[in-house]
């Protein structure tokens, strides 16, 4: 019957629509690279270690889903993501990602006791010496 075969042929294009969405976006590679790092690795918190990962890798990127800065030797990175995309894409295009990771590089290099009074102090500032490419 054509009920019969609309469903026998429903589970074969959801599986081919997968494995083209897979191709299409490197996720298989993307994946297994993360993987084979992490257990070389074996760190003791591999869920952290993975979204490090991911961040490191599409530092620099600025999509409608996030937008990720990374310093150049890339052990500091910030990531401004919103589930809105109306917000996401305002955020993205105000390069909040980049002010935030040069407050974070700023805290780093001073290690203050108090934090929050230095990051009131430096964003403040942050207007006079923008970060590069701001």
């Amino acid at each position: 019957s054509t009920t019969a075969m609309s469903s026998a042929s429903q589970p074969l294009e959801i599986v081919q629509d997968l494995e083209a969405y897979l191709s299409k976006n490197a996720l298989d590679a993307m994946v297994k690279d993360m993987m084979v790092e992490c257990l070389k690795k074996k760190p003791d918190e591999p869920e952290s270690w993975m979204l490090k990962y991911l961040m490191h890798k599409d530092a620099g990127t600025s999509t409608s889903e996030c937008a990720v800065a990374s310093t150049d030797e890339k052990d500091a990175c910030v990531a401004v993501c919103h589930a809105d995309a109306d917000t996401q894409k305002y955020l993205a295009e105000s390069k909040v990602h980049t002010a935030l990771l040069e407050l974070l590089k700023q805290v780093i290099d001073a290690r203050p006791d108090n934090v929050l009074s230095f990051l009131a102090t430096a964003a403040h500032n942050l207007h006079k010496s923008p970060p590069e490419g701001f």
